[in-house]
C-alpha cells in the first residue's frame, strides 16, 4: 500500500521544485495545507477511516493532493503553459 507522510511530502515538493517562497500559491507552508486538507477525515466510523492512517496520505489521497498541487501551481497562479 502506498502511503506518504508529511516529511516525505515536503521532500517530494522540494525535490520536484514545486515550492516557491515568493509565490502566492506555492509557498511551502501553503502546500503543507494541501497535505492536511487532503488527509482530513470527517467521520471515523467507516471501514475506510479505520484502515486510513491519520498522519499519512493513502494512494487515493496522494492522487487528490497531486491534483490540488497542479491547481495551485498552474491554475491559480496562471502559470499554465
Amino acid at each position: 500500500t502506498l502511503m506518504i507522510g508529511s516529511n516525505e511530502w515536503r521532500a517530494m515538493l522540494s525535490d520536484c521544485n514545486i515550492t516557491d517562497p515568493d509565490s502566492k500559491y506555492t509557498r511551502p507552508e501553503l502546500l503543507d495545507t494541501v497535505f492536511i486538507s487532503t488527509n482530513y477525515e470527517e467521520e471515523g466510523r467507516s471501514l475506510q477511516s479505520k484502515v486510513n492512517i491519520d498522519d499519512k496520505l493513502m494512494r487515493f489521497e496522494f492522487y487528490e493532493a497531486l491534483v490540488r498541487l497542479g491547481v495551485a501551481k498552474y491554475v491559480k497562479s496562471g502559470g499554465a503553459p
